[in-house]
């Protein structure tokens, strides 16, 4: 039992991390586009 919730803990760390990432890579890159692109965007 304890295995396998250090592996859910662990696997939840990971997929934060992930989305931190991904979170972190489109803000750069929406700074790095003009502002024209992102309002169309939205």
């Amino acid at each position: 039992m304890e295995d396998v919730q250090t592996e859910k803990q662990g696997e939840n760390r990971k997929r934060s991390l992930r989305r931190q990432h991904f979170i972190i890579r489109i803000k750069y890159t929406e700074n790095k586009k003009p502002p024209q692109r992102t309002a169309l965007r939205k």
